[in-house]
């Protein structure tokens, strides 16, 4: 007879990731939340999205 548990573990742990974030690279599962896809890149969220445009565009500050 097999543990539930033990079954459950096993289908965790064969996961494979579909894709990773491109800010802070965590990865993403079949059936995962929800995430944002941006210029065909994957982000957990708004705020990497917004993180990552921030390091990665070109912006200038200026004093008005």
């Amino acid at each position: 007879m097999e543990n539930r548990m033990v079954l459950e573990m096993e289908r965790h742990l064969s996961r494979q990731p579909v894709a990773e974030c491109s800010n802070c690279h965590t990865e993403f599962y079949q059936g995962d939340a929800e995430i944002v896809i941006y210029d065909s890149e994957h982000f957990c969220d708004r705020q990497c999205l917004s993180e990552h445009l921030l390091e990665n565009a070109d912006f200038w500050e200026v004093d008005l």
